[in-house]
């Protein structure tokens, strides 16, 4: 019996011991799983996020297109506005290519700011981007977006000392009415931005034999 006895006290003096570190197993596991998943969302972020800019980049755009439509109205038009910086390669051999890391982000920075709540906006890598707006009430609304954008983006960039006019070139499409499915949409609306992207350095030509 006093063996028992001693049994049972010693049970008693080690079961809150035993429960305290069951605790301390269950918060430190808690912790780190809380701490694992939290990892695993910033991970998935960033593969879909570009580093420069903090866009979404053409990784996310792959998942984008298969789901779009899964949202899309009938009703409505999805409208796609594709834009490049005009000489930009000048803008990093004159300026240096921080410089021009800074133009990039001032772009998508105005972009953000104008059409967040719209569209969905991508930098594609280099110096193109990408707005998706999904729910433009007419197809020309997309003509009036494009001007407009053009002429927001169109201002002197300054940094530091430097003053920089920035130039974009554009191009848009529409869907349905102009293709039945997001990349030959996407694929029109890039055919114009070069078509106005050659006219621009026409025009720079040409400038530039008038002067001589």
């Amino acid at each position: 019996m006093a063996i028992s006895a001693k049994h049972d006290d010693l049970i008693d003096q080690i079961m809150p011991a035993f429960y305290v570190i069951s605790i301390l197993f269950s918060l430190i596991f808690g912790v780190l799983f809380a701490y694992s998943h939290q990892k695993n969302i910033q991970v998935k972020k960033q593969a879909n996020i570009d580093g420069l800019t903090n866009l979404f980049n053409r990784r996310y755009l792959d998942y984008y297109e298969e789901n779009i439509f899964n949202i899309y109205n009938k009703d409505k038009f999805i409208g796609i506005i594709v834009l490049d910086v005009d000489r930009f390669k000048s803008i990093n051999d004159h300026y240096g290519h921080h410089v021009g890391d800074e133009v990039l982000k001032h772009i998508a920075n105005e972009l953000t700011r104008m059409y967040w709540k719209q569209g969905a906006i991508f930098r594609l890598g280099g110096d193109e981007f990408l707005v998706v707006f999904s729910h433009l009430d007419t197809a020309e609304e997309i003509d009036r977006i494009s001007k407009q954008m053009e002429k927001d983006l169109a201002q002197e960039f300054r940094y530091q000392e430097h003053k920089i006019p920035i130039v974009v070139s554009i191009g848009q499409a529409v869907f349905p009415k102009e293709g039945h499915d997001f990349n030959t949409v996407m694929r029109i609306a890039d055919d114009r931005m070069y078509v106005m992207k050659n006219q621009c350095q026409e025009n720079v030509g040409e400038a530039s034999d008038k002067k001589e």
